[in-house]
């Protein structure tokens, strides 16, 4: 092994400076595993966030929690627990009736509709706060409404109340 001073640096020769370099071609090695790593995990939780179905309506969504069974979302039909952990879009693809009361579940938004890509039937029960006025104040009423006539596969739409 031979050390020589070359103007402010070190050179370093011999067997040393072999293994040197093997020593920095290792450490290059365990960086890229790192980032494979890193990336593939990346990958994966990008794919499985695409896949889960976030809500703008916490009230919507917790209706869907409490109602949703394999094809329909019905307040005439209760699951005993609600739904834990993410809802994914697997799950309300295939969701063909929706029944919601709107005195029990104070949705504000309907724009979590368009999620349920393959719904054919929406019931929408609602008794304004002041039964004599005709028109409902505007405060009880979801906005974005028209949101759901962009719905491709709705059939029908009831108002009920």
């Amino acid at each position: 092994m031979l050390i020589r001073v070359e103007g402010n640096s070190l050179k370093i020769t011999g067997a040393m400076e072999t293994e040197l370099i093997c020593y920095e071609r290792l450490k290059m090695r365990k960086k890229k595993k790192w980032f494979v790593l890193g990336l593939a995990f990346l990958c994966i939780v990008l794919c499985y966030k695409s896949q889960v179905v976030s809500f703008y309506d916490k009230e919507f969504e917790r209706a869907v929690r409490e109602l949703m069974l394999s094809d329909c979302v019905s307040i005439l039909i209760r699951r005993e627990e609600p739904i834990r952990g993410p809802i994914l879009r697997n799950n309300v693809k295939d969701v063909e009736d929706i029944f919601i009361d709107l005195n029990e579940y104070r949705i504000t938004d309907m724009r979590d509709m368009k999620k349920f890509v393959g719904l054919k039937e929406l019931d929408i029960g609602y008794i304004p706060a002041d039964i004599e006025t005709e028109n409902p104040p505007n405060s009880d009423m979801p906005k974005n409404i028209d949101s759901i006539c962009r719905l491709k596969s709705l059939e029908r739409i009831v108002f009920l109340g």
